[in-house]
């Protein structure tokens, strides 16, 4: 996951809230191909295969909410070389499902390439999250602050 649900993932744990009104998803192209492929079957439904900020994305909606998966976006390397860094959160105590979320400083890069005005607030919650994180060589070390 990348974007800002990915973003509020990481403010959550510094006890914020940062809302999103889509999922962005970053894939393979293969991994793409097999979404829309079963989209049906997965009761989504493929609203557009548009170009947006500059790279391809398809834009899914299931259940009235926007999703957007690219197979590439400025400042990422690409998915299965993100996949290998992503942190992996737990959707909740009471469901056992595992959400691979792109690592804080990557998507830091990502939110600093693509520079958009609605992402100034999430540059500041992932700075906030990083300074958090961060092992100072004075003291004991210490747990990270996310999940590894």
């Amino acid at each position: 996951m990348i974007g800002g649900c990915a973003v509020g993932a990481y403010a959550r744990l510094l006890g914020e809230t940062i809302l999103s009104t889509d999922l962005e998803l970053l894939l393979t192209r293969r991994g793409l191909e097999l979404v829309i492929d079963e989209s049906e079957a997965l009761g989504l439904r493929v609203e557009s295969l548009a170009t947006a900020w500059q790279v391809p994305v398809t834009v899914l909606r299931w259940k009235g909410r926007e999703i957007n998966l690219l197979a590439a976006t400025d400042g990422l390397a690409a998915p299965d070389v993100e996949a290998r860094s992503a942190r992996e959160f737990r959707l909740s105590s009471d469901v056992d499902v595992a959400i691979l979320i792109v690592d804080p400083f990557d998507l830091l890069r990502n939110k600093l390439a693509v520079n958009r005005p609605k992402d100034l607030p999430h540059i500041q919650a992932l700075r906030r999250f990083l300074d958090a994180e961060i092992d100072l060589p004075t003291g004991p070390p210490r747990q990270k602050t996310a999940p590894q």
